[in-house]
């Protein structure tokens, strides 16, 4: 009786219905894929390290207890900041700009030593050290570890915690920017009138 009531027409029609559903699902999957997946994410570390002179070249080492392990002496090391950046997504990145928040206040830090190496290109699943204190101008925790973040050749700011920190920031920014101009204007009128 069930088999007299299934035609080859309510066959067709259930086939169509799953076909749409799972070409939806595959286009949603692309288009997922393609916007969040596909894309370039970047992270930062700063450290504290040294920069020493070996016979095989320069190595940068981190922590006293390997300097000494390794029997380098205080004149043949330098103090310097070195910042990790990792292209963890797989598209090709290219670097703008290396910053650092300002604790209090608006804006950011910029160093002489990493504005020579900007703007460079970041493959994809690929790091790259960059260091603060060449020269030997630098001492160690003259400037924080904390904080620091790139701009991209879109203009886009990684890590994301500063992104929208710094969109709330704008808008609490703009905000008191408006209500200044506000009074002052109000000021202005009353002193006209």
């Amino acid at each position: 009786m069930l088999a007299d009531a299934v035609t080859t027409t309510d066959i067709a029609i259930y086939l169509g219905i799953y076909a749409s559903i799972v070409s939806t699902a595959a286009g949603l999957w692309a288009l997922f894929s393609g916007v969040f997946r596909d894309r370039a994410r970047i992270t930062i570390k700063a450290r504290e390290a040294y920069l020493t002179d070996t016979p095989k070249g320069r190595m940068i080492v981190r922590g006293e207890d390997t300097l000494v392990t390794m029997g380098i002496a205080e004149s043949q090391r330098r103090e310097v900041l070195e910042i990790v950046i990792r292209n963890r997504g797989r598209r090709e990145a290219r670097i703008e700009n290396i910053s650092r928040v300002r604790v209090i206040g608006v804006g950011s830090f910029l160093f002489g030593d990493l504005t020579s190496k900007v703007p460079f290109a970041l493959a994809a699943e690929t790091s790259r050290s960059l260091l603060i204190g060449e020269g030997g101008d630098y001492a160690r925790g003259e400037v924080g570890t904390r904080g620091f973040y790139v701009v991209d050749g879109a203009g886009r700011v990684h890590p994301l915690r500063h992104r929208y920190a710094f969109r709330i920031a704008f808008v609490l920014y703009g905000w008191a920017v408006r209500l200044y101009f506000a009074r002052k204007r109000r000021k202005l009128r009353q002193q006209r009138s």
